[in-house]
C-alpha cells in the first residue's frame, strides 16, 4: 500500500514541480531608494516631534512654569523664562517652520519612493531649506540640535547623490573622466 502511494504522489506531480526553481526577480524599488525615503521619511518625523513638541511647550506654557516655581523659587529662575515676550514669537516661528518643513518631508518621501520624476529634486532643494535654516538659527545663537540637523541633512545629500540614486531618478551621474 506504501508502494502505491508513492506511485500516487509521482503521477499527480510533475517533477518540475518538484524541483526548487529561484523565483525571478521583480524590478522592484532598488534598495538606495528605499534608503533615501526612509532617510528622509525619518528626518521629516523628527521634526514633525521637535515641532509639535514646540507648539505643545507653548501651549502648556503657562501651567510648565507654574510647577517650574512650585520647587525653584521664582528669583533663580531665569529672567527669560519668566517673560514669554522674549522667546515665544522666535519659538512660534521656528515650530512653524519645523511642522512646514516636516509635511514636505514626509509628502517627499512617499513621492521618492514611488520615483516621482520630480521628488530628488524636491528632496535636495528640502535639504537645501533644512541648511540654510539650521544656518541662520546657528548665527541666531540656537545651539541645541543644530548641529545633528545639520549632519543628517548632510548625510541625505550624499546619499542623493549616489551613482544609483541618480540612475534611478534617470539623471545621470558625472563620468569620472569628466571630473578630472
Amino acid at each position: 500500500m506504501g508502494q502505491n502511494l508513492r506511485g500516487n504522489r509521482s503521477q499527480e506531480y510533475d517533477a518540475s514541480m518538484l524541483t526548487a526553481t529561484p523565483k525571478s526577480k521583480s524590478p522592484g524599488r532598488p534598495w538606495p531608494i528605499t534608503l533615501g525615503g526612509l532617510l528622509i521619511f525619518l528626518q521629516g518625523l523628527a521634526f514633525l516631534m521637535l515641532s509639535g513638541g514646540a507648539m505643545a511647550l507653548m501651549a502648556n506654557y503657562r501651567f510648565l512654569l507654574e510647577q517650574f516655581k512650585s520647587f525653584i523659587p521664582p528669583n533663580e529662575l531665569p529672567p527669560e523664562l519668566l517673560d514669554p515676550s522674549r522667546f515665544m514669537p522666535a519659538l512660534l516661528i521656528e515650530a512653524t517652520l519645523g511642522l512646514t518643513l516636516a509635511l514636505f518631508l514626509l509628502l517627499n518621501s512617499l513621492r521618492f519612493l514611488q520615483r516621482h520624476p520630480r521628488a530628488w529634486l524636491l528632496a535636495m532643494v528640502l535639504q537645501g531649506v533644512n541648511l540654510l535654516t539650521a544656518l541662520l538659527l546657528y548665527w541666531r545663537g540656537s545651539r541645541g540640535l543644530i548641529f545633528i540637523w545639520m549632519l543628517s541633512s548632510l548625510v541625505i545629500v550624499f546619499h542623493l547623490n549616489r551613482a544609483d540614486v541618480l540612475n534611478a531618478f534617470h539623471l545621470r551621474a558625472p563620468e569620472a573622466e569628466q571630473l578630472k
